[in-house]
Parts: C-alpha cells; sequence; structure tokens
C-alpha cells in the first residue's frame, strides 16, 4: 500500500514518469481502497 502512495506522488511531481494527476488520483484512491489510512 505504501508503494501505491509512492506511485501516486511519482505521477503527480512526474518523478520518473509524465506527470498525470488523473494516474496519481487513481493510485491514491487505491490504497484508500486497500487500508492504507495515510491516504484518506
Amino acid at each position: 500500500m505504501d508503494a501505491q502512495l509512492r506511485l501516486s506522488a511519482c505521477f503527480r511531481n512526474g518523478v520518473g514518469v509524465v506527470k498525470d494527476l488523473e494516474e496519481a488520483e487513481y493510485w491514491e484512491n487505491e490504497a484508500d481502497r486497500n487500508g492504507d489510512n495515510d491516504a484518506k
């Protein structure tokens, strides 16, 4: 789950990937769905 939030941050900030806010939101939602309290 921590990996999902880290991936979200990469997409949000364009680190190592093309900046994509929709993809960032997707991974934040996945982290939340999987029970990561930091994603809420």
